[in-house]
């Protein structure tokens, strides 16, 4: 008998609904012991490419070379700034000649508008691109001025090393 009493407990229980006293969101919104809201952020930041040629290649007739920013989406108040890192105490480069070792010096230079030039050193950066003054592609061009020009006929090569990062201004 107590075995049956059991069973008929048991099945009475599984299909007997039974109610939580949970609190629920309907108990919340109707009474709620204060509100409150949170602003959600997201940030993307600047994206850009900088393009500077792998060689350049200077003589008499041509000295320029450009530094190009493309690809762009730079955020308010920000710059892309490109900077040459191993100029020497002068803001000088130094070229050598493979044959013989002899060096010629050159300087860099870059356009500032009104066929004016100024020259790149470790205080003045090869090329800035603003925000302000960015659509989708700028262009910068710089001038390469053999300062100490070499005795020895044939080629002089030097490298220049570059950096650049987005900055706010």
């Amino acid at each position: 008998m107590k075995r049956f009493i059991s069973i008929v407990l048991a099945m009475l229980i599984m299909f007997v609904p039974v109610t939580a006293f949970a609190g629920t969101m309907e108990n919340a919104m109707s009474n709620p012991a204060g509100t409150g809201e949170a602003t959600i952020r997201d940030h993307i930041y600047s994206t850009y490419t900088i393009q500077i040629p792998e060689t350049i290649e200077i003589d008499e007739l041509n000295d320029t070379f450009n530094v190009g920013l493309t690809n762009d989406n730079i955020e308010d108040g920000y710059s892309v700034e490109v900077w040459i890192t191993n100029l020497d105490e002068n803001g000088a480069i130094t070229l050598t000649n493979a044959r013989d070792n002899s060096t010629e010096t050159a300087t860099i230079s870059k356009d500032i508008g009104n066929g004016n030039e100024q020259t790149v050193n470790n205080s003045e950066a090869l090329a800035y691109f603003h925000h302000d003054n960015v659509n989708s592609s700028q262009t910068q061009t710089a001038r390469i001025n053999i300062t100490e020009r070499g005795t020895t006929a044939g080629y002089y090569e030097g490298t220049i090393t570059y950096c650049y990062a987005c900055v706010n201004y």
